[in-house]
């Protein structure tokens, strides 16, 4: 059986240990080795009960703190739509690669414009009209539909409902 001595000992380890590695979880403890300190007929319980509190308190804590890790955001939801202009987010930009996030109100659009490298247009939710102006062709684009926008070639967007569109290029 341990005696309070250990116990105070090993609290005091694990406090430390999460002062120094989970800070924010140390400014919720409402006792610390200061607070705790050893008293020579201390029922043992005392301190036991403690210990168990706090290593239960930790293994939550990094049990919750590692889901938290790996909940991914739905980034759609993350632009609205304005009525006054379209809105556009940089989701990305690495080597050389860009992710663009755009949301068109009903009616909206890109004038004809190009881009130097070829890009992927993927439709998010709505419908959009795309547009090859020289050409005098549109084409309706729907949710779940991906195209490849070739360089160099005049292109237009025009919004026919609401709609989000990623934009890799």
């Amino acid at each position: 059986m341990r005696t309070a001595s250990q116990s105070l000992e090993e609290i005091t380890w694990l406090t430390s240990n999460i002062q120094s590695n989970y800070p924010e979880l140390y400014q919720y403890l409402e006792e610390n080795p200061l607070t705790l300190p050893p008293q020579p007929n201390a029922p043992v319980d005392r301190y036991e009960d403690y210990l168990e509190s706090l290593k239960s308190l930790l293994r939550n804590h990094i049990t919750t703190h590692k889901m938290q890790k790996h909940i991914l955001p739905d980034l759609a939801g993350t632009l609205e739509y304005s009525a006054y202009r379209f809105q556009s987010k940089i989701l990305s930009d690495q080597d050389g690669q860009k992710v663009i996030f755009f949301a068109f109100a009903k009616g909206q659009g890109l004038k004809s414009h190009t881009t130097p490298k070829d890009a992927l247009l993927i439709m998010l939710e709505g419908e959009c009209s795309f547009e090859f102006p020289q050409e005098e062709r549109a084409q309706t684009l729907k949710t779940g539909q991906i195209i490849q926008i070739p360089a160099h070639v005049p292109h237009a967007v025009h919004a026919l409902t609401n709609f989000k569109m990623a934009l890799i290029k």
